[in-house]
């Protein structure tokens, strides 16, 4: 707890990010913690990612932790593509959905990312534009916002329109006009990548997020005020898509150089992020008399052992009843 400060509460940021691996960061995380995690986890072999291990047993343990630390009606957006090996695609998108039902969640909708580009042809298929964009939720989910932005082009009733039924019999309908210059988007999103978007800059990540694609997601599924999380947050894309719609933020990334441009692009400092954040309580940890107590995580990933003293507003050490830096707003529902 040494060398932390108190911040008053105008300086405590929305958004907290962790160099870390996720397994681990997630690990200390109470549950039912996140209203919604946007994410997008490498695609099998396709990048480089500093070398750091990426395999079936780490995307299996991470879906199981992501279903814990997920409220009851939140959602998870889990965005993924597949590698092509020996000619065949490897398919380790629908095992992770299937993995991901198997720990608990509803596989809620199956969306299209279409790219409007391709990036690499191909010789004896058609060539790859779009992407896998699975919406997991914990139950039935707590939030949508409907995004309404295709253009109408029939305001009155044209035709008629037709239900046919489990046993075959089919029930006529007059087709009903749509109110509005707008209708609602459809479940595949034709939006550029991240290198369409900044076209003729330089991309800090091998596989930046595309800031549309995040913010039309966050905007769909989470309110202001709720809890987003990435927990592969490479540049940091979710959390600055979060930030801009007034979301707050938790983002872990593994590798630092990466950690550090999210730092900068959701502008962050040093000092923000050594307000340690209260992400599990100690349940029985040792003795009856730390169960009110709250592990913390700082941006160093040390873990401390506190309790928030509601007199003086601020976190104290479990041990030596030091005051601890001030929390982020943000958690303040976990204690």
């Amino acid at each position: 707890m040494k060398g932390l400060t108190q911040m008053s509460d105008s300086n405590r940021p929305n958004s907290f990010l962790i160099n870390d691996d996720c397994l681990n960061a997630m690990s200390y995380m109470s549950d039912g913690l996140i209203d919604l995690t946007v994410t997008s986890p490498p695609y099998d072999n396709l990048r480089d990612y500093k070398g750091h291990e990426w395999n079936e047993g780490v995307w299996k343990q991470a879906l199981k932790e992501l279903y814990r630390v997920t409220k009851q009606g939140g959602v998870l957006v889990w965005i993924v593509g597949d590698a092509v090996v020996k000619g065949s695609e490897t398919g380790t998108s629908f095992k992770q959905a299937l993995h991901a039902i198997d720990c608990g969640f509803r596989l809620h909708d199956t969306m299209i990312w279409e790219k409007p580009h391709f990036s690499n042809p191909s010789s004896n298929r058609c060539h790859q534009i779009f992407e896998y964009m699975f919406i997991f939720s914990k139950g039935k989910p707590n939030t949508f916002n409907q995004i309404k932005d295709v253009p109408i082009k029939y305001g009155k009733p044209v035709g008629k329109s037709s239900q046919r039924h489990k046993d075959g019999s089919i029930t006529n309908t007059v087709a009903k006009g749509s109110k509005g210059e707008f209708g609602a988007r459809k479940n595949i999103w034709k939006i550029n990548s991240a290198g369409q978007e900044n076209f003729g800059k330089k991309v800090s990540h091998p596989a930046q997020f595309s800031l549309k694609l995040a913010k039309d997601h966050v905007l769909s599924w989470s309110n202001e005020g709720d809890l987003v999380f990435d927990c592969f947050s490479g540049a940091g894309t979710v959390g600055l898509a979060s930030k801009q719609l007034k979301r707050r933020f938790i983002g872990v990334e593994i590798a630092e150089q990466y950690h550090r441009i999210a730092m900068e692009r959701i502008g962050l400092t040093d000092s923000d992020m050594q307000i340690p954040m209260p992400i599990k309580p100690v349940n029985n940890h040792e003795s009856a008399e730390l169960s009110d107590n709250y592990l913390v995580v700082d941006a160093n990933g040390i873990v401390y052992e506190a309790f928030y003293d509601f007199d003086s507003s601020a976190w104290m050490g479990a041990e030596d009843d030091k005051e601890v830096a001030g929390v982020i707003d943000f958690m303040s529902h976990c204690y």
